[in-house]
């Protein structure tokens, strides 16, 4: 077996895939590819296009997998002033989302995280030690995004997404806006398996400011958001539009927001 196409899924090359579509009965040829050949990102869920973009009344649109840190500065400049900016963590961030996005969106240190380390002084215990805050950064001079913000969150959000998520809804007025997270969040240490198939475990517990769980829990959500089979099929955003719905309120038809949030 071919370890690069990994046992759980099978050997590379043709299957065929047996679907229910709308009642019929259909036999869809298809084949099981290497990773690095159709990449992770075609398992997010977020937007298509750059990684700023205007949604329109108003309403501006951030996908962290695409964003850069020399870019945020410009990035925030554009969206200050506007009434709500929309976060997209449905995929893996490319930066470090708290450090980079945070001395835009807090005028205070906030605490988001706190974590615990195996105490290995007295096995099987754990110690709390540990914590991170989002905070401003006054000699840069950054003008602090004043609007509403919304974050999106789902299956795919997982491990430095949840992490960031966590840093990001503890911005005064944030919403959660999605499903259930992986409940994957920590630091990872790789253990290969027979075949060489790789797994991972944590060493480090990250829990609320509160002490609340999140690992094996996800990150709790504000609006709960669910796309449906028929939403799909139509080509629409759900997630998105239910932050939409959240942020901009009802002065806006249900059809403009489902056009708002339309790949």
């Amino acid at each position: 077996m071919d370890a690069a196409c990994a046992p759980r899924r099978g050997a590379c090359g043709p299957v065929a895939l047996d679907v229910l579509r709308t009642g019929k009965a259909l036999r869809v040829p298809s084949r099981r590819l290497q990773e690095p050949e159709f990449g992770w990102t075609l398992l997010f869920h977020q937007r298509s296009g750059p990684a700023f973009q205007w949604l329109s009344k108003g309403v501006a649109y951030l996908n962290v997998n695409l964003l850069k840190p020399a870019e945020a500065e410009g990035i925030m400049k554009q969206a200050a002033g506007t009434p709500a900016l929309v976060v997209d963590l449905r995929n893996y961030p490319d930066c470090d989302v708290p450090s980079v996005l945070g001395k835009y969106l807090v005028t205070t240190l906030i605490e988001f995280v706190r974590f615990t380390h195996v105490a290995t002084a007295h096995p099987g215990a754990v110690q709390l030690d540990g914590r991170s805050v989002l905070k401003p950064d006054p000699a840069t001079g950054a003008t602090v995004y004043s609007g509403k913000l919304a974050i999106l969150v789902d299956e795919e959000t997982q491990s430095a997404a949840e992490f960031s998520a966590m840093a990001l809804r503890v911005v005064p007025g944030a919403i959660v806006v999605g499903s259930q997270t992986a409940g994957a969040d920590g630091n990872v240490s790789k253990i290969i398996l027979p075949f060489r198939m790789p797994t991972y475990i944590s060493g480090l517990g990250v829990l609320t400011p509160a002490l609340g769980e999140t690992q094996r829990v996800g990150i709790a959500r504000d609006v709960e958001a669910v796309p449906t089979v028929a939403g799909i099929a139509a080509g629409r955003d759900e997630v998105l539009e239910a932050a939409i719905r959240v942020i901009v309120g009802g002065s806006i038809s249900a059809e403009e927001v489902e056009q708002m949030a339309r790949r």
